[in-house]
């Protein structure tokens, strides 16, 4: 059966969209047709719904903004909260501030590592402790649902989310969504929403099914190199 309860809401957060607000959690980085490097931040999909906008900007630290055009967002059929942001820019110019700001150290930094769905939903069903990193700093939670069958959460119904909890009040607060979620040192998922009105529970996804649309709209050539805490 599909979940659904009433009191969660999706939570927007360091991303800007005219009045709108998300955090994104992951560096992607991919070739385009012409071999050039492009570099990208995935966020949440619902930054975006009702609304034609896709400029939007990424704060990274009090130094660093990205100006991003949103290239992707994933249909409701795919049961998946993700859109992708690509960085306006030219590689040069867009790797030289990736490295300022420490993100990355080389043009080509390597993949980092993601928890497999399988990994996701055995630490939330063991109750495992985790962190959370949102644009208002690392929090601590510990697992406590799943729902492979699907959660509808706002006017999505999402595959394979988990439910996180005992955390401190406002954790999971709106202008949260989009940020990395970890078990361990590894992280898994990426955060989709939280429950009103105290925001001390979270559902998220598990980043690699995410991920693995992005292959499909941008290649093979794509890879999460950075989730913005590496």
């Amino acid at each position: 059966d599909v979940e659904s309860l009433r009191d969660y809401v999706p939570t927007k957060a360091k991303v800007r969209s005219g009045s709108r607000a998300a955090a994104s959690g992951f560096l992607i980085k991919w070739n385009a047709r012409n071999n050039q490097r492009c570099w990208g931040f995935a966020t949440v999909g619902h930054l975006f719904d009702n609304t034609s906008r896709r400029s939007a900007s990424v704060r990274v630290d009090a130094s660093t903004k990205f100006q991003c055009r949103r290239i992707k967002t994933a249909p409701l059929r795919e049961r998946s909260d993700i859109a992708l942001l690509q960085i306006v820019g030219t590689s040069d110019e867009i790797e030289r501030a990736l490295k300022s700001c420490g993100l990355i150290d080389s043009h080509d930094p390597p993949a980092i590592d993601l928890m497999t769905t399988r990994e996701v939903l055995a630490a939330a069903t063991q109750r495992k402790r985790g962190r959370t990193r949102s644009p208002f700093g690392a929090k601590s939670f510990v697992g406590e649902e799943v729902f492979p069958e699907g959660f509808l959460i706002g006017s999505r119904r999402l595959d394979d989310c988990i439910r996180v909890g005992r955390a401190d009040a406002d954790t999971f607060r709106e202008g949260t969504s989009g940020s990395p979620w970890s078990f361990r040192t590894k992280s898994g998922c990426m955060q989709v929403g939280g429950k009103a009105p105290d925001f001390k529970e979270g559902i998220g996804q598990p980043f690699i099914r995410l991920f693995d649309w992005i292959k499909v709209e941008l290649g093979s050539t794509a890879s999460v190199v950075s989730d913005l805490d590496s």
